[in-house]
């Protein structure tokens, strides 16, 4: 009797994982990262001027290390010590000034708006997010290379949070 149910739960398992793992390519499922360097580039949507002008300024503070405080969200400014800012800046000024930057998606959340640009340099392409709350002021910056992969962070987190 616990024989035949233990087949029959199997069964059941590898029909589940077999209609889950459809999409398959190149050996990898939707449900994996494909290798690094293989993700295709995410395709530019409309986004007002001086909301990339805003995006573009914070990625060249965050570079330069001059961040203005005023226009952060209180809780932001108090978790980011000096030591970060100035971190920050030996990281990304490595990857110089950026070539192009675009806007490819914008994501709304409880804690507010993050706008997600693509940031090519050089020799590497990043993704820059800053996050905004309801009344403008900036509660996230993040550059990374891809999902899971960051380089820069400080965001506020919690409940409604990106």
């Amino acid at each position: 009797m616990v024989r035949r149910q233990l087949l029959a739960t199997l069964a059941s398992v590898v029909v589940f994982s077999g209609s889950a793992l459809t999409g398959v390519r190149a050996g990898t499922s939707r449900f994996m990262s494909p290798p690094a360097g293989t993700e295709p580039e995410p395709l530019a949507i409309p986004q007002d001027a001086a909301t990339t002008a805003k995006a573009r300024a914070w990625l060249d503070r965050v570079r330069l290390g001059r961040i203005d405080r005023t226009q952060l969200d209180p809780q932001i400014s108090a978790i980011l010590p000096d030591r970060m800012i100035t971190g920050g800046a030996k990281l990304i000024s490595g990857f110089g000034t950026p070539l192009v930057m675009y806007s490819f998606e914008t994501r709304i959340a409880a804690t507010g708006t993050a706008h997600y640009y693509r940031v090519k340099y050089a020799r590497s392409t990043l993704t820059w997010i800053l996050s905004q709350n309801p009344i403008g002021q900036v509660n996230g910056l993040t550059l990374r290379r891809r999902a899971h992969d960051t380089i820069y962070s400080a965001i506020v987190s919690g409940p409604g949070s990106f």
